[in-house]
């Protein structure tokens, strides 16, 4: 499996979890401060309470939590 299939299975099969939780704005890949490709979390304001419920690796994924502020629809 290539890897960007396996970030997306990945994504796909956490992204409700993650989506359910109250400061999440949105969920997707993207690049990471590390260099990798992996998945990003945008959250409203970031907190400390987002790290114990956001793993920072997950099925050998790289996740970073970024603050984005409130997503607003135009």
């Amino acid at each position: 499996m290539k890897p960007l299939e396996k970030i997306k299975e990945i994504k796909a099969a956490h992204e409700d979890n993650w989506m359910a939780l109250s400061r999440v704005q949105a969920v997707g890949i993207g690049l990471l401060k590390n260099g990798e490709t992996g998945i990003v979390i945008s959250v409203d304001k970031y907190d400390v309470s987002l790290v114990s419920l956001i793993p920072e690796q997950i099925e050998g994924v790289f996740v970073e939590i970024v603050e984005s502020g409130t997503f607003h629809a135009l």
